[in-house]
């Protein structure tokens, strides 16, 4: 008889069967396990094949150092912007300019130097030209060839404009009595859009002598090249050939700086 027949003839017969021990526990660790799994048959799960790297050794290293992108560099791209915010300064001349810089109304103040071109070292004599703030005339200031030519660029919205337009006047006044016939004075009305504010303007301070109305700019071109014209306002005075003799960059000091200026132009004559 058999062995297992044997075993099966105890149990019917009341008998105990014997229990074959319990198996061990699997302790072998998960990789362990899939490989005694494969070696009893089983399939093991295969992780995906890592995809091959086709990049050439130095795309590789690109890859893991990737270049800066092309582009000027920061030095030459704020000299650049630097430039571009002079040259809006430039043509505000519409600016008040000199030592104290930009103010809260957008124009640069001056500082009052005055400075001088010796007779020998003048240039052309200046084309000036436009119509008048009161759009009845064209003003020409070659028309006072001959005479010193007082000119004062303004706007009515700059404070030091404001304060010295009366010493101006003053200033024509004084002049004209003492040298009657040699000196003249032009304004150049800058920046305003309608001409009616620079009139108001010039009510207010007492101004009498006519000004060009310029609101573009475009008339104080005459002085490119001669007057670095980044101030306003700005008084230039011309010698009686129309040329650029003196100058004063921001709000002129007083009366008297003005007239003395006026009187050594004349006297260099």
């Amino acid at each position: 008889m058999s062995r297992f027949n044997l075993r099966e003839r105890v149990l019917l017969a009341g008998g105990r069967k014997r229990q074959d021990p319990p198996a061990a526990p699997d302790t072998l660790p998960r990789a362990n396990l899939r490989e005694r799994v494969l070696l009893a048959g089983g399939r093991k799960r295969q992780d995906p094949p890592a995809a091959p790297d086709t990049l050439p050794r130095a795309n590789r290293r690109e890859r893991a150092n990737p270049p800066e992108r092309p582009g000027r560099p920061m030095g030459a791209v704020r000299r650049r912007l630097a430039a571009v915010l002079a040259a809006g300064s430039v043509v505000a001349l519409a600016a008040c300019s000199g030592a104290d810089g930009t103010n809260e109304a957008g124009y640069i103040t001056g500082d009052g130097q005055v400075s001088y071109t010796a007779v020998a070292e003048r240039d052309e004599p200046v084309d000036l030209k436009g119509d008048s703030l009161t759009g009845d005339a064209e003003l020409d200031v070659a028309a006072d060839r001959g005479k010193a030519v007082v000119v004062n660029v303004w706007w009515s919205g700059c404070g030091p404009c404001k304060r010295e337009l009366p010493m101006l006047q003053q200033a024509a006044d004084e002049l004209e009595a003492e040298r009657p016939g040699e000196v003249a004075f032009v304004g150049v009305n800058t920046r305003d859009l309608d001409p009616a504010q620079g009139q108001a303007f010039e009510r207010s301070t007492g101004v009498s002598y006519p000004s060009i109305y310029d609101p573009s700019g475009k008339a104080l071109l005459a002085f490119h090249g001669q007057v670095p014209l980044f101030a306003m306002p700005a008084t230039v005075v011309l010698d009686d050939e129309g040329r650029v003799a003196a100058v004063i960059r921001g709000e002129i000091p007083s009366k008297t700086t003005l007239t003395e200026v006026v009187e050594d132009v004349i006297g260099d004559d």
